[in-house]
C-alpha cells in the first residue's frame, strides 16, 4: 500500500503509524511491527482536509476507527 504518514504514535507496547491510505482513500492506523517493508520515496504531499491527527483522534474516539 501507499500511505501518507501523519506521524508516529506509541500506544502501550506498540508504535502506530497513522496515515492517509491511498488504496482505501481514508485514514488508517498501521502497527509498525506489522509493516513488511517501507520505502522512502522522497515524495511530498499536501495535507488533506479531514486527514489530520486531530481528525484521526476525533474519529477514533467516536468509534469510527479501530
Amino acid at each position: 500500500r501507499e500511505i501518507e504518514p501523519l506521524g508516529l504514535v506509541r500506544s502501550g507496547a506498540y508504535w502506530l503509524v497513522p496515515a492517509w491510505c491511498r488504496l482505501r482513500e481514508d485514514l488508517r492506523v498501521f502497527r509498525s511491527d506489522q509493516l513488511r517493508t517501507a520505502v522512502a520515496t522522497g515524495e511530498q504531499y499536501n495535507a488533506r482536509e479531514g486527514a489530520t491527527m486531530e481528525d484521526l483522534s476525533r474519529r477514533y474516539q467516536a468509534g469510527e476507527l479501530r
